[in-house]
């Protein structure tokens, strides 16, 4: 009767791992995905006055910058 379980605990202990790995990968992903980007220092520099583009009778507002 062992003999027969062999197969299927091999089976039920690789399909555990991968469940696993996968699981891990997708914790991964979410970290990098919701890490704060913080800006570089050549962006800060930036100039001109921010303008705001209404839609839908302003609830939708698009926010620019003219490029230098």
């Amino acid at each position: 009767m062992a003999k027969l379980l062999d197969p299927f605990r091999f089976l039920v202990v690789c399909l555990a791992g991968r469940l696993s790995q996968r699981h891990l990968q997708a914790i991964d992903y979410l970290r990098e995905e919701n890490r704060i980007i913080s800006p570089h220092s050549d962006h800060l520099a930036a100039s001109g006055p921010i303008r705001r583009r209404q839609r839908l009778g302003g609830m939708l507002n698009y926010y620019y910058r003219a490029a230098v």
